[in-house]
């Protein structure tokens, strides 16, 4: 029906902001949700040792929640095993784990998961002065980025997905239509001034001082390792609020005001002049 899907993800977007968000900050729809999980693994997995080696050891919202009514039931199924020991090593046939078990195998899905924090890993971007991205970053010890999609010193660099900018309680696609409207307001900007333009350091200390107050508020720096974080702890890829309150921030976020316009003359590079 023409408009069903607009509304149903519509309706998507908010319910998610509603139950979801608060949960990363251990809020009044935490509690509710850990209930409603554990309902539905008792009711699909009968085994006390099954349902125990699936029985998470966190809270909810350490880690990405996942909802799929199909893994449950899969791990039931006759010919499904969930082995929990770690592994010892490879044999030619299969897996050995550290109990002396051999498990045959003719394929292995070496699922280890993904280096999520290392925004632009293996790739170097230089920019006023030539300064280095990860050069700039590693004092602060994680990338970071206002707003997940522009750093001081980089003119006219704009990102998608940047550091901070993933929600782990609604729809990412969301998150990046909000950021995408503010790059073409950027862009606007830069295209009226005749010149590129870049974050202030101004704009972008207040930004990452909010964003630091915001975070620590959440379950995430307390909590077990994840994609969100780096080994050692630090936290990159996660909003802490709601997909709405971000795009309402970036609205408010006049790039008139946030970023400055860089003046290149003969002999001079990387001059500012404040746009606002």
């Amino acid at each position: 029906m023409p408009g069903l899907h607009d509304l149903y993800r519509a309706g998507i977007y908010h319910a998610a902001d509603l139950l979801l968000a608060p949960i990363m900050r251990a809020g009044w729809s935490a509690r509710p949700a850990e209930l409603v999980a554990w309902i539905h693994l008792r009711r699909h997995v009968r085994d006390r040792e099954l349902r125990a080696k699936l029985t998470p050891h966190y809270r909810v919202g350490e880690k990405r929640i996942l909802l799929d009514n199909g893994y449950f039931p899969a791990l039931t199924l006759p010919h499904v095993e969930l082995v929990t020991d770690p592994i010892d090593r490879l044999s030619p046939d299969g897996i050995r784990t550290v109990d002396g078990t051999v498990r045959h195998a003719d394929v292995i899905v070496w699922a280890t998961g993904f280096r999520a924090p290392e925004f632009f890993a293996g790739v170097r971007i230089r920019g006023r002065d030539k300064r280095d991205l990860h050069e700039q970053w590693r004092p602060r010890g994680r990338p970071t980025a206002f707003y997940g999609l522009a750093v001081p010193g980089f003119p006219n660099l704009y990102m998608i997905a940047g550091p901070h900018s993933f929600t782990p309680s609604n729809s990412n696609p969301s998150v990046k239509q909000h950021q995408a409207r503010y790059i073409l307001r950027c862009l606007e900007l830069s295209a009226r001034l005749g010149s590129p333009i870049e974050v202030t350091p101004a704009a972008m200390t207040t930004y990452q001082q909010r964003l630091d107050t915001e975070l620590a508020q959440t379950v995430w720096p307390r909590g077990v390792q994840s994609w969100f974080k780096r080994p050692d702890g630090q936290i990159t890829n996660p909003w802490p609020g709601t997909v709405r309150e971000l795009g309402r921030r970036l609205e408010l976020a006049n790039p008139a005001e946030a970023f400055a316009e860089v003046v290149v003359e003969a002999g001079v590079s990387g001059q500012h002049r404040l746009v606002g």
